[in-house]
């Protein structure tokens, strides 16, 4: 409550870039809003805290009587990807930041299950006197054909389109654990990159990575500690890998499905020239096509 007005909690709007309600303080007398419950300054227009903060925005960025199609100029010029055509719904997230807050809200990936895109934000790390400069990159679901998790330019574990396929489990576990456990306690000091290789369906354009420890990998010098790797960076991992794996998994579901789709219709096709040819009769005909649509 305002300390001399009368103010009500109330939804005011969405973040445009994620959809969740926003909620602030409105006058009670006209229903006009009190206190602003984000950082933008125009009323109508609104980015939640946690969009705020995986977007390394700081509330410099923000200018007054912004439109939305201010905003949306902003985030082209940072290189972000438009609320209007990529909209989070997963987000798995960095190391927590003890020296940087900001550093605690930044995404090693976000995913758009809607539109079935995901998002590998990448990062530059800055010094004392620059910014982290950070830029959005995104495909689709369909171009993830595996992924390998690196260490210091080494392959330790390799998860392929017709391994996801074939193992039980949501990621490949033995790669994966085995990958990990080579950075034991005992190593992890010597480990200066570790980063997950994304390979894509595209001879031009095949890979993406994320970058776990690294000058890249979205977290200050002085955070990269042991117990954080042991305890956070292992868990990045896992969560990603986990990820990836069922987007592959799905594409293999989809593709089969596709390929036992245009059997079906290939053969109904050819059962409909023999109705035609008089060989089969039109009896014949529906049944057998009852029983081709019935695996589709």
């Amino acid at each position: 409550m305002g300390f001399f007005t009368k103010t009500v909690e109330r939804e005011v709007g969405h973040c445009m870039c994620c959809g969740k309600p926003m909620i602030a303080e409105v006058k009670e007398s006209d229903g006009s809003i009190y206190s602003k419950p984000d950082f933008t300054l125009k009323d109508e227009t609104f980015i939640c805290e946690e969009c705020f903060l995986a977007k390394g925005f700081n509330s410099t960025d923000f200018k007054k009587k912004w439109t939305k199609a201010d905003l949306l100029q902003l985030f082209k010029e940072k290189n972000l990807v438009s609320p209007d055509e990529f909209t989070p719904t997963k987000r798995i997230y960095r190391v927590v930041g003890v020296l940087n807050r900001l550093t605690d809200k930044l995404p090693y990936l976000e995913i758009d299950e809607g539109r079935k895109l995901i998002n590998i934000p990448e990062y530059r790390m800055g010094g004392l006197f620059s910014k982290t400069k950070y830029a959005d990159d995104v495909v689709p679901f369909s171009a993830i054909v595996g992924f390998q998790l690196v260490d210091d330019g080494k392959t330790e574990g390799s998860v392929l389109a017709e391994t996801a396929g074939a193992t039980a489990d949501l990621l490949d576990g033995d790669l994966i654990s085995a990958a990990l456990g080579a950075l034991s306690a005992s190593n992890i000091k010597k480990c200066k990159e570790l980063s997950m290789k994304i390979i894509l369906d595209d001879m031009n354009d095949n890979t993406r990575y994320i970058h776990f420890i690294g000058n890249d990998c979205g977290v200050p010098a002085l955070e990269r500690k042991e117990v954080l790797f042991k305890d956070i960076i292992k868990k990045g991992v896992e969560e990603v890998a986990s990820v990836l794996t069922v987007i592959m998994k799905r594409n293999q579901s989809k593709g089969q499905s596709g390929g036992v789709s245009e059997n079906v219709i290939d053969k109904i096709k050819q059962l409909a020239e023999l109705k035609d040819a008089g060989i089969i009769s039109p009896e014949e005909f529906e049944s057998k096509k009852t029983e081709l649509m019935g695996r589709l």
